[in-house]
This record gives C-alpha cells, structure tokens and sequence, in this order.
C-alpha cells in the first residue's frame, strides 16, 4: 500500500492540486501501456454487447473494469476509496483517445466500463430520452442553468427535487469533445462547511428550503413544481454529512420573518463557500471525471460559442434495491412519476 500511497501523492503534485484535498479528490494519471490495454479491452466489449440484454452488458463491463484494475493498483486504489466513501472524487487522465465513426460508440463503452466498480447504473425515462449512458452537448436552445446550455452553469447537486433514496448517488463524466476546454468544477462538502459557522450549518440542517424540479427532468422546460421543505445539509445513511441544493433554484419556504432572514443569511454564505471551494478540471478525450452527488456541488464555466462538446454521462447507484421496489421492475431505467407517485402519469 506504500507504493499506492506514494503514486496518489505524485499525482496531486502533476494535477496541481492542493494537497489537503487527498481525500476528496482522487487524482489518476494511466501510463501509456495501461492506456493501450484498455483500448483493446474497450474494442473487445464493445464489440460483444450489440443485443445483449442491459443486465447482461453492464456484468461484461465490470468483468472488464477487473481486468483492468488488475493491470492498475492506482485505478484500483482510486475507486476502492470512493466505493468506501474516503474520498468524494476521481478524475482520471490518460485514457484511450477514439476517433472517427466509432469513436462515440466506444466512448460510450469505455464510460460503462471504468465507472462499473461504483455499483449499478441508473437513469430516468424523462431524462436524456431515457439513454443510460447520455450525450451531453449543448443547445442553443436551452433553458438558462441546464445540463444542455452552453452558457456557464452554476453549481447544484443533480435532482434534489428527487427523494434521496431515488437519487443519483455518483455522477460519471467521459470526454470525447472539448474544443474550448471548457472547465467542470467540484466543490466538496468537507471543503465548505469549514468556512460556515455553527450557526449557519445549524440553519442550513432544518428543513427550510425548497428544490425546484429540473428542466431536465421537464420535457427541457423550466418547472413550476417544488419540493416539499427540506434541509442543505443532512446526514447519510452512513452518517457522514451529505449536502443537496441546485444553488440557482432553491428558495427558502414560507416561514416567519426572522426565520427567514437567518435561512437567507445561511444560504448566502452557504453559496460563497461552494464558490471557494471549487476545484475546475477540463473534461475532454481521454478523461473521466466521476464524484459523490451527495457529497458536493458540482458546476461548469461557459462553452465558447460555436465551439463542440461532448461528454458521456453515466449515473450510478451502489444499490437499484429501493427503486426497483417502488416501481415494480428489475431494471435500470426508471419512470420517476411511478417512483414519487406510485404509478406512472
């Protein structure tokens, strides 16, 4: 484990990144004999998985990311830690470049693979069309602050609207195309709620915010629909402290005036510390970028006009148990009206 430790250290030197952010954010740079083996096997299952069943691609993909592992101790190393919940991010350089006709198809591969140590990957029927494994690129025609605006996107966690336990827990992003370079940040939790004080972490824990429902998850359109009262900050499952919050659509529900004017002061300074907090990587080929949504707010700069971008994102779950369970299915796409409601629109 000395050499491990010793090869996370000289990453964070070669990514430039603070070091008291080794917990949080895991730094990966693939040597070129490894990148060329993961091309190969990136080919290989790419060519086994047409019309195979999704159960059936997503066991081929983590028999491969094994594989893979196996030839990597830093990989390795890397997604154990975030499976374990010690660090909150991994940001991987030194992945295969594809190019021409097929280079979608295999990026799209590639994304399943490498991100299959997190568990099981998710979406939703009214995001993306459905598409496991989504294409983002943007849109002219977006709404301000969506996955698709080229415009700079403020920072958020992904479906607050949503209950937590129907949520994406860990967000994987691929690069394929990135002309202007733009940058994705992530502001771990850890990172902000030491420049909070008591009090303001003390406000944003009570359930006196509202999440407005994506345009994502709205036909591309911006919502109306609100969560009930909930709080910023909250506690995990494992304990640990969790955050949720879109940043450019959360408002503080009706309260006293008083109450009020704490929440808003809290929330302020909740917003100051996500902006300090930030760390930017340039997701472009042969990247990966993959972090805790329960565990920081992520955002990206803006896309210099005219210029492509695309990026494979994958949503992922270490267990489907809970939503499986309240929409009746064994799958990996889910009908969120049947998950909240309990029955489809």
């Amino acid at each position: 484990m000395t050499t491990n430790r010793q090869s996370i250290k000289n990453l964070h030197s070669k990514n430039n990144l603070p070091a008291e952010l080794e917990h949080s954010i895991v730094p990966v740079s693939i040597n070129p004999k490894t990148s060329d083996y993961i091309r190969k096997v990136v080919v290989d299952v790419a060519n086994q998985l047409p019309g195979l069943p999704l159960s059936k691609q997503v066991s081929i993909a983590r028999n491969a990311m094994r594989e893979i592992m196996a030839e990597s101790v830093v990989l390795d190393y890397a997604f154990s830690r975030l499976s374990k919940g010690q660090s909150d991010a991994v940001f991987v350089e030194g992945l295969p470049i594809f190019e021409g006709d097929l280079s979608a198809n295999l990026c799209r591969t590639m994304s399943m693979i490498v991100g299959s140590p997190i568990g099981l990957p998710m979406q939703y029927e009214q995001q993306n069309g459905g598409d496991l494994i989504a294409a983002i690129k943007p849109d002219p025609d977006s709404v301000p602050d969506s996955q698709k605006t080229s415009a700079h996107f403020g920072s958020h966690t992904d479906d607050a609207y949503v209950p937590y336990e129907f949520r994406v827990l860990c967000i994987a992003l691929l690069g394929e195309i990135n002309e202007s370079r733009a940058e994705t940040g992530y502001s771990p939790i850890d990172k902000i709620v030491k420049q909070l004080s008591k009090c303001e972490i003390a406000i944003l824990e009570k359930p006196l915010f509202e999440f407005r429902e994506p345009a994502s998850l709205n036909g591309g359109k911006q919502s109306n629909t609100w969560s009930e009262p909930r709080p910023i900050l909250f506690r995990l499952p494992s304990d640990a402290l969790g955050v949720q919050s879109p940043t450019y659509n959360t408002r503080i529900t009706t309260v006293e005036a008083s109450v009020y004017c704490e929440a808003e002061a809290a929330f302020g300074a909740f917003r100051i510390a996500v902006e300090n907090a930030m760390r930017w990587f340039v997701v472009e080929p042969g990247t990966y970028l993959v972090f805790r949504n329960d565990r920081g707010l992520h955002s990206r700069k803006k896309i210099k006009e005219n210029t492509p971008r695309c990026v494979h994102r994958m949503y992922w779950r270490n267990t489907l148990d809970a939503m499986r369970s309240a929409s009746e299915t064994n799958g990996y796409i889910f009908d969120l009206d049947a998950l909240i409601f309990g029955d489809a629109a």
